[in-house]
């Protein structure tokens, strides 16, 4: 499958070859990837300088991977549900309390003294 090559610039003042990720030709992605590799300058601050486009959202290529991505979504919202909904026993415990007993909690004795 090949991609259509595109009819914009670089975002490069002084470059002038055909745009692809993020605005930029080939080579200007490049540089700018290695100054963010090398923790000179985030992609944020290139977008807000205008130095380049914002990354864009990936969509799935194919209907198998479009339904993929729709479960995942699905089963992470029902995940996040799940965690919000009150919960009534824990560990024995109920609506956070401990548990009632009539014994008290046995206290140890220090090593030596013989009791």
């Amino acid at each position: 499958m090949s991609r259509a090559k595109s009819t914009e610039a670089c975002l490069t003042p002084e470059c002038g070859s055909a745009a692809g990720t993020r605005g930029l030709c080939s080579s200007c992605y490049q540089q700018a990837r290695t100054l963010v590799r090398e923790k000179k300058v985030t992609w944020d601050e290139l977008v807000e300088l205008g130095a380049c486009l914002p990354a864009r959202q990936q969509q799935p290529r194919s209907a198998f991977h479009r339904s993929l991505a729709e479960k995942r979504a699905a089963a992470k919202k029902k995940a996040a549900v799940k965690l919000t909904k009150p919960v009534n026993r824990i560990n024995g415990r109920r609506n956070g309390q401990l548990p009632k007993s009539s014994k008290s909690p046995k206290t140890r004795t220090p090593a030596g003294t013989g009791r």
